[in-house]
């Protein structure tokens, strides 16, 4: 039907014929005879990533300060798979690094010294000082039963003895005559030396000595003095008790002096040894401070070894190698994968071992090494979105890679920071970093700091898709199989293949290009399998494939299904014959991020006399988008130019999205204003049952949109569920001619004459088709 008073123009029997793309277009087929009989599996590699893997190559080869790699593109794309290849590859060719291994520091107990040994060096030197305290585990015990040690020793304390029995006596001796007694109290599992005051003979607390002077019992003038010479008698106590510990310490001094020389030879032979087989000057240091440890400390570490303590506790663990990193077997550098990097998982830690009820210490053992200083020397491949999700790890991150060295510190497990206990030494690291990313985290890391340029030299961008040649092509091919194998799928067939071939060509947006997103293609392989094996097939077919896509596509159609269902009971009108004035169906996309889809969107035009120029509805609603304003602007330029040469343009008009309540942007539906403005201008109607997609320059050339494939089926579903006329179709912007991969029944009813798909290049090409 015809809208308010207008008539049908005569349409130009030759332009549906001349602009209608012939269904050879409207899909790319594989040819089969690309596709061998079997291809065969294909190695894990990349093709069509050139330029990417030319920057790994560079990344990869030069070890200078700041060559760290950024490795971006789309998940999906083998990115990770490619660069880990890579680097495995590289790492046998490359120097073994060296071991690192923590000692403690006498000198500076809470300062770990770091040892960094040749390859293997590091156990060996472990194993030595393991046998060096099992040496002294033997022979101290042995020679503190030694009947010479014993008779020495005894004289020894004999001597000790009597000397602070002599010391006590002298101080004893004339405190009664002042009216005091020396006792000794215990208390608490601690025996001590007190002066008390005497009262009738016998001794009393000093508190209870001021009571009873409080109370008037002891006169004032005898208190005095007698508080006056408690303070002088408890000053000489003190300095008898400083004497005695002179004494004690010179004890133990000649006790373990007696013991050294009984131990001397076995000790200096086994330095001597250990001096012979270490020329580091490091570890020779370390063997000089050992010893020299174990000299002071003949007594006690001979008690402790003859007491059978825990080798885990006692000083004896204090002489002990903790190998952090070994590099033992290692062919090449090391390639580390970190999937979950924490603060603790990459940088290390310096954990807290239980030596009592509620009680923890940390030591030189207790030190652990990250990810980081595990691919010291090697390579590092990373998540930049894992990397910089945790604000603590990407400030250590970006620390350490600035300065190339590692600080390992105590983590609080609870919060992921530093905490208070050892700080060992640092690390030296020289490690390649790879990161992973997309194009966005790499702009915001790049625009938030300069130093990350600095740091990350190199960027490898990894492509979405490739162009469709013949090597491209077989080697899809290839690695489409591999997948296959390696999922323990049936085997495909030609047509299989190149079912899959297609689907690729159309997940990457034009015929010319094919995705480089192998995941995808291996859920879409996956699904096949399922649904080949469910028939009872033995491979793989074309329709086993279309059938893998369309059920893909249908567990996420539950938004697309209420939109058609708000079609058909004409809640949402959509006229898809006849024709009306001012009245065009443009095509949406509607895009959900994990599926997209088109329908048709009724456009309307109201004009009339005045000065107002287009009004746009959805602007004044504050219903549109930045880019959907300047489509209108550009509609009013070429009206300007097409109709206001010669005179002004005199005229008020609207242009709406018809039952559109959300938010609208993009260009797209600009060719389809222009068209309802023309024809309720004109008052020629358009047809209902074609419809249209294009964005429109000021010179009236029709420019490319997205997602034309979904906004063509979009508009065929709707059509085909009321009965396609073979009248009815969609116009379309010629330069997207070459983005045309429709499903196979739009193919079949447009090869049947059921349906047509016209490119135009300009709005007037448009114009002829819809208004005739």
């Amino acid at each position: 039907m015809a809208g308010r008073g207008g008539r049908r123009a005569a349409r130009d029997p030759g332009a549906p014929s001349r602009f209608r793309l012939p269904p050879s277009r409207l899909r790319w087929r594989c040819p089969l005879k690309a596709i061998p009989a079997d291809p065969p599996s294909g190695p894990e590699n990349t093709v069509g990533q050139d330029r990417a893997l030319e920057a790994l190559r560079l990344g990869l080869d030069v070890r200078a300060p700041g060559y760290n790699i950024f490795v971006s593109g789309i998940s999906g794309t083998g990115r990770t798979t490619t660069v880990l290849h890579m680097v495995k590859e590289l790492a046998p060719s490359c120097p073994v690094p060296r071991d690192r291994a923590y000692v403690h520091n006498f000198a500076a107990p809470e300062r770990p010294r770091l040892l960094t040994l040749h390859a293997g060096r590091a156990s060996e030197l472990r194993r030595d000082l393991e046998e060096l305290g099992a040496l002294l585990r033997r022979i101290l015990p042995a020679s503190l039963e030694d009947r010479e040690f014993h008779r020495r020793r005894d004289e020894i304390l004999r001597r000790a003895a009597a000397e602070e029995k002599r010391l006590l006596e002298e101080f004893r001796a004339p405190l009664a005559a002042a009216g005091f007694a020396l006792l000794e109290i215990s208390g608490e599992g601690v025996k001590r030396l007190e002066i008390h005051p005497l009262v009738d003979g016998e001794p009393v607390p000093p508190d209870r000595w001021r009571d009873l002077a409080a109370e008037g019992r002891i006169p004032r003038e005898a208190f005095e003095a007698g508080e006056a010479k408690l303070l002088e008698l408890r000053r000489e106590l003190a300095q008898v008790l400083r004497r005695d510990r002179e004494i004690a310490r010179d004890m133990n001094r000649e006790v373990g002096a007696v013991l050294q020389e009984a131990v001397r030879g076995a000790l200096a032979g086994a330095f001597e040894d250990l001096r012979a087989r270490w020329t580091e000057a490091s570890v020779r240091s370390h063997l000089a401070a050992v010893e020299a440890d174990v000299l002071e400390h003949i007594v006690p570490l001979a008690r402790e070894a003859a007491g059978g303590e825990d080798e885990g506790e006692g000083r004896l663990r204090l002489y002990g190698v903790h190998v952090l990193v070994d590099r033992r077997g290692l062919r090449g550098c090391p390639v580390v994968h970190e999937t979950a990097p924490t603060v603790a998982g990459l940088f290390g830690n310096v954990e807290r071992r239980p030596v009592g009820p509620g009680v923890f210490v940390a030591d030189h053992t207790t030190i652990r090494a990250g990810s980081l200083l595990e691919a010291d020397g090697g390579f590092i491949v990373l998540s930049a979105e894992d990397v910089f999700a945790d604000p603590e790890v990407a400030r250590h991150f970006r620390r350490v890679l600035k300065h190339r060295r590692l600080e390992i510190r105590s983590v609080d497990g609870s919060q992921g920071a530093p905490g208070p206990g050892l700080a060992p030494e640092a690390i030296d690291l020289d490690v390649k970093v790879i990161l992973v990313g997309d194009w966005r985290a790499y702009e915001l890391l790049y625009r938030a700091s300069h130093e990350f340029a600095e740091t990350f030299r190199v960027k490898a961008d990894f492509e979405p898709d490739m162009d469709v040649s013949l090597r491209n092509l077989r080697h899809f091919l290839r690695v489409a199989g591999r997948i296959a194998r390696k999922a323990g799928a049936l085997p495909v067939s030609r047509e299989g293949y190149a079912a899959i071939a297609e689907e690729g060509v159309r997940s990457s947006g034009r015929q010319g290009k094919i995705t480089a997103r192998f995941s995808d293609v291996g859920e879409v392989l996956r699904e096949a399998d399922y649904w080949a094996r469910r028939e009872g097939a033995k491979e793989i077919g074309g329709p086993h494939v279309l059938r893998a896509v369309d059920r893909m596509a249908e567990r996420s159609r539950l938004t697309e299904r209420r939109i058609q269902d708000l079609i058909d009971r004409e809640i949402l009108l959509i006229e898809t014959s006849g024709s009306r004035v001012g009245r065009v169906n443009g095509l949406s996309v509607y895009d959900l991020g994990y599926y997209a889809f088109g329908k048709p969107t009724v456009i309307t035009a109201s004009t009339g006399v005045g000065l107002a120029g287009i009004i746009n509805v959805e602007r004044e609603a504050r219903l549109s988008g930045g880019i959907y304003d300047k489509g209108v602007l550009i509609i009013a330029g070429w009206l300007r130019r097409t109709f206001a040469q010669n005179r002004p343009l005199s005229l008020t008009a609207s242009v709406c999205f018809e039952q559109s309540y959300a938010g609208v942007d993009g260009d797209s539906a600009s060719v389809a204003e222009v068209a309802a403005l023309v024809s309720e201008l004109s008052g020629v109607p358009v047809d209902q049952g074609v419809a249209v997609t294009g964005s429109l320059n000021q010179h009236g050339y029709v420019q490319p949109i997205g997602g034309v494939n979904e906004k063509i089926e979009g508009f065929f579903e709707v059509c085909g569920r009321r009965g396609l006329t073979g009248t009815q179709g969609v116009v379309i912007p010629r330069a997207n001619a070459g983005d045309l991969m429709l499903s196979p029944a739009v193919v079949e009813a447009c090869a049947a004459g059921r349906f047509s798909v016209w490119a135009v290049a300009r709005v007037e090409e448009a114009l002829t088709l819809l208004l005739g």
